[in-house]
Order: C-alpha cells, then structure tokens, then sequence
C-alpha cells in the first residue's frame, strides 16, 4: 500500500522543478548547493508552545514514572541525545526559567484550544505545590 504524494510535491514535479537535478524546487540551486534564505518570520508563540511544550510535559511524565532518576540527568539527555536547545539547559530547566505555573496554563490553554495531549501532567501539580 502507498499513499499519495502531497499536493506541493506534485505541483513541483509537474512544473520541472526537480531539486538540484534543475536547479530549482523547494529551493533555487545554485553549484549543486540549496540557496535557503535566512530572512524568515519568527514563529508565533502558540506554535512555538504546540512544539516545545509537549517535550516539556512529557519530560516531566518521565520523571513520575521513574524513566529517568532526576531532572538534571533528564535535561542532560534532552540536550545532548535530541538537540534540545542547549542555551535552554533541557526541558526542566525551561520551565523551571519559564515558570512553572506559566507552563501549566499555557498546557491547559492548549488543551482546551487543541485536544487532550496538551494536558498537563499531574506532577506538575506536585512541583508546583513543593516549599
């Protein structure tokens, strides 16, 4: 079984534009190299959040259910086993810096907007509530 290649791939195949064979695609080529433009605009905060805040949350469930011993072994892994941002210092650092209560209600903002894998974890009710 085989699925449909997406419209976009179509339209570029049907228009000539092969990638680098041509020149052209979802990028202009130029000596067999992609020209990709640096000028971009800057991802809005909700997507920002739709992306971010999942790995967060589920950084946290790892926690509870004893994946991982402790939040600086789980940001170390996060940084250095899948690119987390290490400017960041991992996903528990992020909230941490964040704030933890933001993080919640921007989950629970999230859940209600885009369904329940937005859903907080409960132990973000337990760190919350710690001295």
């Amino acid at each position: 079984m085989h699925a449909d290649p997406p419209a976009i791939l179509r339209s570029k195949v049907d228009a000539g534009q092969l990638g680098a064979k041509t020149g052209r695609g979802f990028y202009v080529f130029e000596n067999n190299r992609p020209q990709k433009s640096r000028d971009y605009d800057r991802p809005d905060n909700e997507l920002t959040d739709r992306l971010i805040l999942t790995m967060v949350n589920e950084s946290v469930a790892c926690l509870d259910d004893g994946i991982v011993d402790d939040a600086e072994l789980l940001d170390a892994g996060a940084v250095f086993g899948t690119g987390f941002a290490p400017f960041r210092g991992g996903p528990i650092r992020y909230a941490i810096d964040e704030g933890i209560e933001s993080v919640v209600e921007r989950l629970e903002r999230l859940a209600l907007r885009f369904g329940p894998r937005f859903t907080p974890h409960p132990r973000w009710q337990r760190l919350t509530s710690q001295p």
